[in-house]
Order: structure tokens, then C-alpha cells, then sequence
């Protein structure tokens, strides 16, 4: 016995020793209460500590030391390696930090402490919006995704004029000039022996160029009326991009209303679990109930927490959502929208309209139009090119009276024999493309004929689930009445009403959902036809207009700032 407290004893006083050599750890990095990043003073590596995984660094100081049998070796032998101890050792009470040596030395690099950065502030919302209305009017002008589009239908806008500048007059000016040294040797003279002669003379050429194309094989025609078709279909994608985001802010609207009404149905039943809890325990006291009763109703009262967590998440989640696609916060959202008037009344109606004005079948079918330019525009490089070429050029030398001037104009016709067969390529490549265009057409269709068809499923079908919950909850109410009822006189037990409890929850929030889906799939119906634009919902909002930036700068010649002073 006296031997095992002997080796007991021993144990303790080498753990407190090992302790003492080991100054900080964990337990001293929570305690400093700030977050440090450390770099290596050569940036190449970090150093870690085989003892406890951590960076064992004090607040102040800190140096990278050789291990323990190189320190030894430098010391004479007076300090001791010990097993494991390969990490960063401690120097703030040993002796001041050298200065760093140059890159490449035999032991490790030092470290150095510094405080992190503070994370940036997060933007708040420039306002707030409480209708939808007001909602869709903010997206409308600020969103991004369709600031973009409309910037890809301003730059589709310049390919017209780049294509018509093919049948336009390019003239060049060009300025040469340099220094001409000439030395004659043993030149001979008229009267008696020789000699050398030197010249210097400072030759200038000035010429002005102009050409003008005549034919070109049909090929500015056909990429001017290319460049157009992309411009159309640019316009439908802006269509498809302003629409998408209307749509998807009309979804985060209702999130928005259907998760904050879920957390007030939440906090409902946590209220209702809770008056439970208190009275299965006072039953408890009176001798009326037991331990069972009391631990069924705090399980589901804590189960209904966890729901509300969840509820409370999804609707922080919704209320982010919403700021992305607006910059506003969403207040007290009320439900002032109605769009049943807007819908077709049959599915067939529905289906005949979105064939008609759907955005992304109409860019599919300029795209395709686009593909038949192109194919016509590279056949027309294996057509004869005509062009007209005239230039004035004078050449000034030493004496600006000794000039030559010149004047030219030239017709050029150019008939292409062999081209190595790269026309030839192209020329099937964009036939392919060309079938591959037509083929977006049908499946465009395909996709929105499908998409309209099941949105208008998912609309008649949530009506219904609407009547159904409406009668579920009604039912829900009277028999939690009811079961709570008997209960005080003895005929129910506390498991019975935790569970009409669960059923009228459940039914309500049925109900929140199917409300969210019929509107949703409302929506999703008008995005199909083509009608979720801001004149058909009636936004006060300033419609985008394309055709002004077309029209100012379909047929301009000149000028590199755009129609914004850009």
C-alpha cells in the first residue's frame, strides 16, 4: 500500500514538472480573447506543436528555436533534449528576439503576431416594402440581373453598325520620313587626282489612302440582317431576365408571408404546450395525474421548439432572399395583390398564349434566324470582291521645291479559285449550328408547354388543397375543444390532446402552404404567357425602352462615347 501511494505521489510531481516546461496551451490561448493570424517572417511554412496541436505563442514575443539537441550542441551540452518536444518553444523570458535571418539558413523562421482585420459591415437595406407591389417595383429598377441584360442588349445594338461599316470608305494617312547618308571615295576629278565626296539627305513621304467597297459577295447584307436578329433576340432574353426576376421576387414575397405566419402558428403551439406542461404537473400534485402525463407534454413541447428554430431560420432565410432581389427589407407584408383576373380560363388558352408571347421561344427563333444570316454571309466569301482604291502620295526631299506628287485610283477584283478549304468548313460548321438553332426552337416549346401545363396543375390542385385544409382545421379546432373537455372530467388523457394539438397545427400549416403554392403557381402561369411584365401588373415604374439606344447608334460613323457619355 505505502509503495502504490509512493508511485501515486511520484506520478503527480513529474506531471506538474512537465506542465511547468510547457507554459500556455490550450487553456491560454482562450484566455487572450482575441483571434491572431500568424505568418512566418519568410512566408514558407508554419510550425505546429506535437504536444498539444496548437501554435504555442504568447500574447507578446514569439521565436522559432532549432529543437532541443541542436540548442544543446550551441550550448555546450547545458540543456537537455527531451522526447517529443519538436514544436515552437516559448523565448519571451529567455533572451530578445534576434533579427531574422536571410533566406536559406539551417533552422526554422521566426513568427509574427498580428491582429486580424475587422469583417466588413453588412449592408443595411435602403428602405423597407410592405406590398408586393412595391416589391416589384424595386427589383424592376435596382436588380442586377436585369441591369445586365439590358447591357447585353446595348452591346448586341453596336454589332449593326460594325456590320454595315463593311460597305463603308476607310481612308488612312501616313507620314515617313528619315535620314539618307552617302559618301563618295576616290571620286575622280576633272583636272587632277581624286577624292571623297559625302551627301546627307532627309527624305519625306506623305500619302493619304482610300478605299471603298463595291461588292462583297452579299456578306454586309447578311451581317447586318444577322446582327439585327441577335439584337431581337437579346430583347427577348431581357424580356425572359426581367420577367425571372419578377417571378422569383413574387416567390420571395410570399416565403416571406407564408414562414412569419408558420412562426406565429410556432410560438402559438409553444404557448399551448406550455399551459399543457403546467397542468399535467398541477393534476400531478392533486393526485390526478402522473410523472407520464407530465413527460409526454414536455416532449412535445420540446420538439415544438425545435420546429420553431426551424420556422424561424426558413424565415430569416425568406427575409434574405427578399433584400437580394430588391435591396429593401420587408416589413409588415399585407396581401393586397390579386392576379386570378390575369389568368387564362382554360389550360388550352394558356398553352395557345405562352406559344404565342412566351420570351424564350421567341430569342430560340431569332437565334435560329440569326444561324441562317450567318450560313449566307460565309457563302458569300466564296463570291468575287470589288473594291475601289485611290491615293495621293508626295515625296520631298533636301529642298521642299523638289517634290514629286501622285495621284491614283484603281478598280480591284478579287475571284477567290481555291481557298484551302476553310470556307468550306465554315460553311458547313454553321449549317450544323443552323440545325442545331432550329432544334432549340421545338425543344423552347416542348419546355414551356410543359412548364405552363404543370403550373396550371399545381394551381387547380392547391385550390383544392385550400377547400380540403379550410374543412381539416374547422374539424381540428372542435375536436381539440372537445378532447379538452373530457379531459377535465377524467375521459381523456394528456397524450389525447397533445395530439388533437399536433392535428390542428398540422392542418394550418397545410393550409399556409397550399395558400403559398396556389399563388406561386399563379404566378409561374403568367411567367409562362408572357404577361409578368410591369404594364400588365400595373407598376409605377419607368419601362425600359431598348429601341432609343438602337436608334441612336444602329447607324452612327463615328464616336466612341456611347449614347450615356460613357
Amino acid at each position: 500500500m505505502r509503495l502504490l501511494l509512493l508511485l501515486c505521489a511520484t506520478c503527480a510531481v513529474l506531471a506538474g514538472c512537465a506542465a511547468e516546461r510547457r507554459p500556455g496551451g490550450p487553456q491560454a490561448y482562450a484566455a487572450l480573447g482575441t483571434r491572431v493570424a500568424l505568418e512566418s517572417a519568410d512566408g514558407q511554412m508554419f510550425l505546429q506543436s506535437a504536444h498539444t496541436g496548437f501554435l504555442e505563442a504568447a500574447p507578446g514575443t514569439v521565436e522559432a528555436t532549432p529543437p532541443p539537441v541542436a540548442r544543446a550542441a550551441a550550448g555546450g551540452g547545458r540543456e537537455r533534449a527531451e522526447p517529443g518536444d519538436r514544436g515552437v518553444a516559448m523565448a519571451a523570458h529567455r533572451r530578445p528576439v534576434p533579427p531574422p535571418s536571410p533566406p536559406g539558413r539551417a533552422d526554422r523562421p521566426s513568427l509574427t503576431i498580428r491582429p486580424l482585420a475587422p469583417p466588413p459591415p453588412i449592408p443595411v437595406p435602403a428602405g423597407e416594402a410592405t406590398t408586393l407591389g412595391e416589391a416589384l417595383s424595386a427589383a424592376y429598377e435596382t436588380n442586377p440581373n436585369i441591369n445586365k441584360a439590358r447591357a447585353n442588349v446595348r452591346a448586341a445594338d453596336e454589332g449593326i453598325a460594325v456590320a454595315k461599316s463593311g460597305n463603308r470608305p476607310t481612308v488612312t494617312a501616313a507620314v515617313s520620313t528619315g535620314v539618307n547618308y552617302q559618301r563618295d571615295v576616290n571620286v575622280p576629278l576633272a583636272l587632277e587626282g581624286s577624292g571623297n565626296f559625302s551627301s546627307t539627305e532627309t527624305p519625306t513621304a506623305l500619302s493619304v489612302d482610300l478605299t471603298q467597297p463595291l461588292f462583297q459577295g452579299f456578306q454586309v447584307r447578311n451581317r447586318t440582317r444577322q446582327a439585327e436578329s441577335v439584337v431581337l433576340a437579346e430583347r427577348a432574353q431581357l424580356d425572359a431576365t426581367e420577367q425571372n426576376v419578377l417571378f422569383n421576387t413574387a416567390l420571395a414575397f410570399l416565403d416571406v408571408r407564408r414562414f412569419r405566419a408558420g412562426v406565429r402558428l410556432r410560438e402559438q403551439e409553444v404557448t399551448f404546450l406550455g399551459q399543457q406542461v403546467e397542468a399535467a404537473r398541477a393534476r400531478l400534485r392533486f393526485g390526478e395525474g402522473t410523472q407520464t402525463d407530465i413527460d409526454q407534454a414536455e416532449t412535445r413541447l420540446a420538439e415544438s421548439e425545435a420546429l420553431l428554430a426551424d420556422e424561424r431560420a426558413a424565415a430569416d432565410a425568406a427575409d434574405a432572399r427578399f433584400i437580394e432581389l430588391t435591396g429593401l427589407a420587408p416589413a409588415d407584408l399585407g396581401r393586397e395583390f390579386n392576379v386570378v383576373p390575369l389568368l387564362p380560363r382554360t389550360l388550352a388558352e394558356a398553352i395557345t398564349l405562352a406559344q404565342q408571347a412566351n420570351p424564350a421561344i421567341g430569342a430560340a427563333i431569332h437565334q435560329a434566324d440569326a444561324s441562317t444570316f450567318e450560313v449566307k454571309a460565309l457563302e458569300g466569301q466564296a463570291l468575287p470582291q470589288v473594291s475601289l482604291t485611290g491615293r495621293l502620295r508626295t515625296d520631298i526631299d533636301v529642298d521642299e521645291r523638289d517634290r514629286v506628287e501622285a495621284a491614283e485610283v484603281r478598280l480591284n477584283v478579287e475571284v477567290p479559285i481555291y481557298q484551302g478549304g476553310r470556307v468550306s468548313a465554315q460553311v458547313r460548321q454553321a449549317k450544323e449550328e443552323l440545325g442545331g438553332a432550329r432544334i432549340g426552337v421545338d425543344v423552347a416549346r416542348d419546355e414551356v408547354r410543359a412548364d405552363v401545363a404543370t403550373a396550371w396543375t399545381d394551381y387547380r390542385g392547391a385550390i383544392a388543397a385550400i377547400e380540403a385544409a379550410d374543412q381539416s382545421i374547422a374539424a381540428a379546432r372542435r375536436a381539440l375543444e372537445g378532447v379538452l373537455e373530457e379531459l377535465r372530467v377524467g375521459q381523456r388523457t394528456t397524450l389525447d390532446v397533445l395530439d388533437a394539438q399536433r392535428d390542428l397545427i398540422r392542418a394550418q400549416l397545410t393550409r399556409l402552404a397550399s395558400l403559398r403554392e396556389r399563388d406561386a403557381s399563379a404566378f409561374a402561369i403568367l411567367r409562362g404567357i408572357g404577361a409578368l411584365t410591369p404594364d400588365i401588373l400595373n407598376l409605377p415604374v419607368v419601362p425600359y425602352v431598348p429601341e432609343e439606344h438602337y436608334v441612336a447608334v444602329n447607324d452612327r460613323w463615328a464616336g466612341m462615347r456611347t449614347p450615356d457619355g460613357s
